[in-house]
């Protein structure tokens, strides 16, 4: 079976079922295509691997609640529901670390716009000669942009593991095993941004580290500007 077909009439079932995550699951296969190909398999190959797609639909049908073996379900539910509890637990902590990149985009660029612009009126910030503070305006926008990256991995990073937990719940309550499909690829874009800005962050900070020590004349130059008096 050619990748077109298999998703095809993968779509086609799940679109039948009404399935809220449609999306999502033609998207995960897709990329699970597209990373296999590119190890070199065929089409085929990669089809006969995922299994047969009419067990597949099967296993992301809606769930029908049994008349019969209702004797086990009590227990499978209940530790679901344990499970489910501290699971819940911890992605509640995990999305609120989400603030945490959110807070150093937020914090480089607007120690980048201070520096840069020489606005020096905050006293909490420290007074330095305005081409070093341009120096360290512009490292402090590298690590606002180390931020942002790190907000689209970090919250593409919660998306899988989300949609991942659902497709193992759903697993156990239809006692079936499901194709575990990786991450999607990742933007080009932030790709190039996390490396770039990396590498303009380092730069920066050396940089500006060596021309503050040979303007103040000392390696510990924050003592000379009395930054912490």
């Amino acid at each position: 079976m050619t990748k077109k077909t298999f998703i095809e009439t993968l779509k086609v079932g799940l679109a039948k079922m009404n399935i809220s995550d449609f999306d999502d699951i033609i998207r995960d296969y897709e990329t699970h295509f597209a990373n296999e190909l590119a190890k070199g398999k065929s089409e085929e190959e990669i089809a006969s691997e995922i299994g047969d797609i009419n067990q597949i639909l099967a296993d992301f049908a809606p769930e029908a609640i049994p008349q019969k073996e209702s004797s086990g379900r009590g227990a499978l539910f209940t530790g679901l529901v344990i499970s489910d509890f501290f699971v819940f637990l911890f992605f509640v902590i995990a999305y609120i670390l989400i603030l945490v990149p959110i807070a150093l985009f937020a914090s480089g660029c607007a120690l980048g716009i201070y520096y840069s612009f020489g606005i020096n009126i905050i006293s909490v910030f420290p007074i330095m000669p305005y081409w070093i503070g341009l120096l360290f305006g512009l490292d402090f926008f590298f690590l606002g942009l180390i931020g942002l990256s790190s907000i689209y991995y970090y919250a593409r990073f919660l998306s899988w593991m989300t949609r991942k937990y659902r497709f193992w719940h759903q697993s156990v309550l239809k006692k079936t095993e499901k194709q575990f499909i990786g991450l999607e690829k990742s933007s080009r874009i932030m790709n190039k941004i996390i490396v770039y800005s990396s590498f303009g962050f380092l730069i920066f900070a050396v940089f500006g580290y060596i021309i503050a020590a040979i303007s103040a004349g000392s390696l510990e130059f924050w003592h000379v500007w009395d930054w912490f008096v």
